[in-house]
């Protein structure tokens, strides 16, 4: 019965009152950049994260099958098996990946992944974490992690395995975890601050670090945005992707918001965005196919998909 009772649970994950909200994004303007389809996976499975090596090697996590995959030259190969579900990616080094996960005991565990030898472990436990998603590097032994049903940031100690909770606010918290509905969710660190979003209040937030790395008092950067994970270039523009919506958006730091990627791009039930390695203008998605539409008849094959935005003037 692997991973078998997870999967209800996850499958309205993203879905309550968030099915019936209106669209934040009908009214955007639309500025599509190329794109094409790196790799093609079969419907149902859902593709959440996405790291991109520097031997050109993409992985990607299947949160409800608890697997991670290897893409490269067109060949995908599974390297993780995990009984549970995995969720976030990040490099510790060149030939480590670590992920976040849940296992089927529903402990939540960080895993990891030595790249060279395929071989994987839990390295950290956190006893009283409930979703593990997220993970950014803080600095070169600590490591950030959303948990987006408690509603806190995580400080993993990679050195000692040891963690603790680095930041508890409202603005990181689950609108409704009787509605599983995803609190703080995607986390980037750049530069002297911490860029989270809120899927569930539909907001993205800066977080200042102050000395030794810690936190500061969070303020809300954009509203009305319904973002599962993102990324940021050098002049602050925010790319996100909007999951149930379908879309790839843009927010400049003025806040103006357009959409440089949509459905018949491959881009359905996208999940994640990371930059491929070795480059500021090229972007990996990965999308699910829109495995939590409400009819499973709509739901596409999941896909890893590149986006060049060199020629985007927004």
């Amino acid at each position: 019965m692997k991973k078998t009772l997870l999967v209800n649970a996850l499958l309205f994950l993203f879905l309550g009152t968030f099915a019936q909200v209106n669209n934040p994004y009908k009214d955007k303007t639309i500025s599509l950049v190329k794109s094409k389809i790196v790799q093609e996976f079969n419907r149902f499975e859902f593709l959440e994260s996405v790291a991109s090596g520097k031997d050109g090697s993409i992985y990607t996590t299947n949160l409800m099958q608890g697997l991670v995959y290897r893409i490269k030259d067109g060949n995908v190969k599974t390297l993780v098996d995990f009984d549970g579900m995995l969720a976030g990616l990040t490099f510790l080094d060149d030939n480590n990946l670590l992920v976040t996960g849940t296992s089927d005991k529903k402990e939540a565990v960080i895993l990891q992944l030595n790249l060279k030898r395929g071989e994987s472990k839990i390295v950290a436990t956190v006893p009283e974490g409930i979703l593990l998603n997220g993970i950014a590097k803080l600095n070169k032994n600590n490591f950030l992690i959303a948990d987006s049903f408690k509603g806190v940031i995580w400080k993993l100690n990679i050195k000692d395995a040891s963690t603790s909770i680095w930041l508890q606010n409202d603005l990181l918290a689950s609108p409704s975890i009787e509605k599983q509905s995803p609190g703080v969710n995607g986390i980037k660190v750049k530069g002297n601050s911490v860029y989270i979003s809120n899927t569930g209040k539909m907001l993205m937030v800066k977080i200042p670090l102050l000395k030794g790395d810690k936190a500061g008092d969070p303020e809300i950067l954009h509203e009305n945005v319904f973002i599962d994970d993102f990324e940021m270039d050098a002049q602050n523009n925010i790319y996100a992707a909007t999951h149930i919506y379908d879309k790839i958006i843009k927010i400049t730091p003025q806040g103006k918001v357009s959409i440089i990627a949509e459905a018949e791009q491959g881009v359905t039930g996208c999940t994640c965005l990371t930059w491929k390695y070795g480059s500021k203008s090229t972007l990996l998605v990965s999308g699910n196919g829109g495995m939590l539409k409400a009819n499973k008849d709509e739901v596409v094959t999941a896909k890893i998909v590149e986006l060049n935005l060199k020629e985007d003037k927004n």
